[in-house]
């Protein structure tokens, strides 16, 4: 692994430990908005698909430790086993899934990192409604009403906003000769 991609993901993972905790708790669901999708989008967009699954493996690795990096400062197995754990479970395979996918798009249009993002973001949906639902024993429509729906406007627009700083970054970055501009 190259220094520069090392330094990267480390980086990476330690932007979702600090924008992990960070969110706002909703009365009528136990899933908070968070900030973390941001790094999980921009690790994808900016690292190899190995790196940006190591950046957010290690984040729940730390945080399984019992690091206060998930939301709301919490840390432990438990948080990871617990009813909104399915969301945290698929951030690595978002951040591969991103990378693999951006090999295959043309990296530098804004609609490849719409595609990607959007992608990423349908996964994080389906393993954290799935596990809700494992968990709660609820409907799905009840499920979807508790673990999608209320968080689908706001996701979209991290999901562009994400895409537009992942643009600026990677020419910032191959400006600086620490990324290749692909």
């Amino acid at each position: 692994m190259k220094t520069k991609h090392l330094a990267m993901t480390a980086m990476f993972t330690a932007l979702t430990m600090v924008l992990g905790p960070l969110v706002i708790v909703l009365p009528f669901t136990p899933v908070p908005i968070s900030l973390a999708m941001i790094p999980i989008y921009l690790s994808g967009a900016l690292l190899p698909k190995r790196n940006a699954f190591t950046a957010l493996f290690v984040y729940l690795l730390l945080g399984a430790a019992g690091l206060p990096v998930f939301s709301q400062f919490r840390g432990g197995l438990g948080v990871l086993v617990g009813p909104t754990g399915g969301f945290l479970l698929v951030y690595p395979i978002m951040a591969f899934v991103i990378a693999f996918l951006l090999e295959k798009l043309p990296q530098q249009k804004i609609h490849s990192l719409l595609i990607a993002f959007s992608v990423a973001l349908a996964i994080c949906y389906m393993g954290g409604c799935l596990m809700f639902l494992f968990l709660t024993h609820v409907d799905l429509a009840k499920a979807l009403s508790l673990t999608v729906l209320p968080f689908l406007p706001l996701d979209l627009v991290k999901v562009a906003f994400s895409a537009v700083v992942a643009i600026a970054l990677k020419k910032a970055l191959h400006h600086a000769k620490l990324l290749p501009l692909a």
